[in-house]
């Protein structure tokens, strides 16, 4: 129970720490490239779709290894946790189904999510052909 406790705070904070660190690793990966005025392909890939897997994917593998009885339904509590968050954070800065519908519309968060879910279905995956 504490274990899927973790995960919905995880879930709850992931606004707040994704972003950050998304938006870090995004700024790095646009002065690495020269700081250029339009966005290339490869600074959209390298700046911001990959340290969205990349993290995503790091947020799967925790709740994965933290909760290897059940992880798909600690994806579950993590991703309802994740909404939730996203409508807080939504009341905090401006209109909740706004933020909402921004974040939904967002690539990089698309592929976070996405990320983030493969961890768990591996970690079913062997469990079950273990």
């Amino acid at each position: 129970m504490r274990k899927l406790l973790g995960t919905a705070v995880l879930g709850l904070l992931t606004p707040i720490w994704g972003s950050w660190a998304i938006g870090n690793l995004t700024y790095v990966v646009y002065r690495l490239h020269g700081s250029p005025n339009a966005p290339t392909d490869s600074l959209w890939w390298t700046g911001i779709i990959l340290p969205s897997i990349l993290l995503g994917a790091g947020a799967g593998a925790v709740i994965a290894f933290a909760v290897k009885e059940s992880p798909l339904t600690a994806w579950c509590i993590f991703a309802v946790a994740l909404v939730i968050g996203l409508i807080a954070v939504g009341g905090l800065v401006s209109s909740p189904s706004e933020y909402v519908s921004a974040a939904s519309r967002s690539t990089g968060n698309l592929a976070f999510v996405a990320a983030s879910a493969i961890p768990p279905v591996l970690r079913m995956a062997t469990r079950h052909a273990g």
